[in-house]
């Protein structure tokens, strides 16, 4: 974007408002890029996990989006479970608790599949690696990538110089 000044008083004023203007537009565009990607990634993230958590979005200031997955198994619906937990942890900063197979079983869990190597569900058998698998759905990690590959696309959609 270009701006030229003619240098007399009405020519520097006239930029003034322009700039001013500008300003406006990028921090009403930066905040609707901001709720675009914010929701979008609740979406998917919500659409991955299914059932298996909550997924809220949250809008505590204008260049800010958190999504987040709670409920009881939504560690679980992240990361998976059992012989397929995700050992390789794809986030800059670490989960709220230990994510390894068998960490729910030894620090929440009744111990079970530590010690066995399978557990009980409902009447069903899990241990992963075949049937009664509870592979990692990775709702948040779907969610960041979409943010990351369409930031640009829709930053230049919503901000308007």
């Amino acid at each position: 974007m270009t701006i030229n000044v003619d240098l007399s008083e009405h020519g520097i004023e006239t930029a003034l408002n322009r700039l001013a203007q500008v300003i406006d537009n990028l921090s009403a565009g930066i905040d609707e890029t901001v709720e675009i990607l914010t929701n979008e990634g609740r979406e998917i993230a919500q659409a991955y996990d299914g059932n298996m958590a909550d997924v809220t979005a949250d809008r505590p200031d204008k260049v800010t989006g958190i999504i987040t997955a709670s409920g009881e198994t939504a560690i679980i619906a992240e990361f998976g479970a059992g012989d397929d937990t995700m050992t390789n942890i794809p986030f800059d900063n670490p989960p709220p608790v230990d994510v390894y197979p068998g960490s729910w079983s030894e620090q929440v869990g009744t111990g079970f599949y530590a010690e066995h190597g399978y557990w009980y569900y409902g009447g069903v058998r899990f241990y992963g690696g075949g049937t009664g698998r509870v592979e990692p759905r990775q709702g948040l990690y779907h969610a960041k990538e979409h943010i990351i590959n369409t930031a640009m696309s829709v930053a230049q959609e919503a901000i308007h110089l």
